[in-house]
């Protein structure tokens, strides 16, 4: 049968890992004209994600409290002021009352500054910091 997970493999130890001919060709076909993928593991779901982008990416990171849906709207609602799309984005509390927001954008849909977007999101009353970075290659 046919399913949707196309590659799996056991190792024994971490040094091991390495991605199946197959894996690396979906890969090459994912990455389209620019060739950039955006590698994201999770280390709470211990997860591996692949992204293809266009351009360079950021990383934002929200410290806040709490971390509710209504939130994650908010949040969202803020990144609509100053991007179009969102590659990627994540939520986790660490502690009761320490919660983590975290989302990667590509620069090319980007309509402000840095200094202007860690602005508008400091504007969430719940938000308690803001890091942006960029992700290194």
């Amino acid at each position: 049968m046919k399913g949707i997970i196309t590659a799996s493999k056991l190792v024994s130890s971490p040094k091991e890992i390495a991605f199946p001919d197959s894996v690396m060709t979906n890969l090459e076909e994912l990455s389209g004209e620019s060739g950039k993928i955006l590698i994201v593991y999770a280390s709470n779901v211990k997860a591996i994600y692949f992204f293809s982008v266009e351009s360079e990416v950021i990383k934002i990171g929200i410290k806040i409290y709490p971390l509710t849906s209504r939130i994650v709207a908010k949040i969202m609602a803020k990144i609509n002021e100053f991007a179009n799309k969102i590659t990627y984005s994540t939520g986790l509390c660490l502690v009761d009352d320490v919660c983590v927001w975290e989302g990667f954008l590509e620069t090319r849909h980007l309509t402000r500054s840095k200094e202007e977007v860690k602005n508008l999101l400091k504007e969430i009353e719940e938000v308690q910091d803001v890091a942006i970075e960029e992700v290194p290659h």
